[in-house]
């Protein structure tokens, strides 16, 4: 199972035939208080539509998760819409912890960025299947100068199971991105969780390399 996910993996990523072509490929690396996470991804198009499609290393438990669907432009390319499809996957056992209806939404102006990030964790494991989550995660970014923007970002994980329904965090607070070299973003985001019983900080590093 682990060699079936990797190859489909790198068969949708890496340009193989006339029937799709990548056009850009990244490299996301994320350090929070839950620990460090590899993403690389990339879109291009294939079977007449637009892609977008990732596999996510998760640090500490082997697990990995795949995400693939199609990437609809809208309003001359300024709003993108991605309604995805994603499993997580146990890299030890090869079993299937939770799928994913995945959707995403990216506006771009001029100066203005929006992007809203909407996963619903389905549980399908015996281990997993009372663990149903929706995860949301949602910015803002205004262009200042030289390649440096700010704004806001708000993230919500809210349990959907029968067990313990309810926020289960909301961390909200200020986003800030840097753009250097040749495709090089590092950011950072640094906010409170609103829902915690004690004022706890959250803090995100992020870099991500475009190719």
């Amino acid at each position: 199972m682990k060699r079936f996910i990797l190859l489909l993996t790198l068969s949708l990523i890496l340009p193989r035939t006339n029937h799709a072509q990548v056009e850009n490929l990244w490299t996301r690396l994320d350090m929070d208080r839950s620990g460090f996470t590899v993403k690389i991804g990339g879109s291009g198009t294939g079977f007449g539509l637009n892609w977008e499609h990732s596999l996510l290393l998760w640090h500490g438990p082997n697990n990995a998760e795949f995400d693939i669907g199609p990437a609809f432009s809208l309003a001359d390319g300024k709003l993108v819409v991605s309604p995805e499809l994603g499993l997580e996957v146990n890299m030890n056992t090869g079993l299937t912890n939770f799928i994913m209806p995945i959707l995403f939404v990216f506006f771009d102006s001029e100066k203005s960025h929006v992007q809203l990030w909407n996963f619903y964790y389905h549980g399908v494991h015996k281990t997993t299947q009372d663990g149903n989550i929706y995860y949301g995660r949602y910015f803002y970014k205004y262009d200042l100068t030289g390649g440096f923007a700010a704004g806001l970002q708000a993230e919500l994980s809210y349990d959907l199971s029968d067990v313990q329904a309810g926020v289960l965090s909301m961390p909200v607070g200020l986003k800030a991105d840097w753009g250097y070299g040749e495709n090089n973003t590092l950011g950072c985001f640094i906010g409170r969780d609103t829902q915690a019983e004690e004022p706890t900080m959250v803090i995100r590093v992020s870099f991500i390399r475009s190719f």
